[in-house]
């Protein structure tokens, strides 16, 4: 997230800061040793947002177009020769943690997880099982639903579950056609974190909940701001108030 935060700071101010290039390389560190696949995947689609101006130019997109098409008619062509799927189990296998490619095709495990906090909700679908009862009742698979949906309903019940599921896609909706280049950076680092660990919502507001409130305010905000003659927004940076 300090990855995502700074690349977007240096977009926005386009100015050099030895400070924040230190804690890049800090948080590019961090992120290396952290051997999380989930916050890597997340790192690069944020910064991708943060850049999606540059990247998903139609030019590039047509390169990207060209690019697939002949990678697939390689792996065409390499599929007469060898055992392409034999292949591509032993790449993958070197990619997991364990050795063992279905590691990554189960999620590290994760849809089992899934599968068991699943039913366990529908003996509760109304109510679920409260607050941080989840260590209680997945003691034998993480103790986390490894899943910002699927916990939050797990604690709330099927309502609070769908809400969550709404208020997910409602703002992936947004990002895509109302475009807000820090709020999207946030969310989005958020809501791929969210496919695979709880991120948000836990007992404790952490930062990332922090930051996901401050994701959905800010485009509210800005707009406020353009009809408000009291409130500046300098290149959409940092509110300042030219009153009180």
């Amino acid at each position: 997230l300090t990855l995502v935060l700074g690349l977007l700071l240096y977009r926005e101010e386009k100015k050099f800061s030895l400070i924040r290039t230190v804690l890049i390389l800090l948080a590019v560190g961090a992120l290396a040793g952290s051997l999380s696949r989930t916050s890597l995947l997340a790192s690069i689609v944020g910064v991708a947002i943060v850049f999606r101006e540059h990247l998903f130019q139609r030019k590039y997109l047509m390169t990207a177009v060209i690019a697939g098409f002949v990678g697939l008619v390689v792996l065409l062509g390499a599929s007469m020769f060898t055992d392409v799927g034999q292949k591509v189990q032993g790449k993958l296998g070197m990619l997991s943690k364990s050795g063992d490619a279905s590691e990554l095709t189960s999620a590290t495990g994760r849809t089992e997880i899934w599968g068991y906090a699943l039913q366990l909700l529908a003996e509760r679908p109304v109510t679920g099982y409260g607050a941080a009862t989840s260590k209680f009742y997945l003691q034998d698979y993480s103790m986390y639903t490894h899943n910002l949906v699927l916990n939050i309903a797990f604690s709330t019940g099927m309502i609070g579950g769908l809400f969550a599921l709404w208020m997910c896609l409602e703002r992936a909706f947004r990002v895509i056609f109302y475009r807000h280049r820090i709020a999207d950076a946030l969310v989005v680092f958020i809501l791929v974190n969210g496919l695979f660990e709880n991120v948000i919502f836990s007992v404790l507001c952490g930062l990332p909940t922090i930051l996901w409130i401050i994701g959905l305010a800010l485009p509210v905000v800005d707009q406020m701001a353009r009809k408000n003659d009291d409130l500046l927004v300098p290149d959409g940076r940092i509110l300042r108030f030219s009153k009180g």
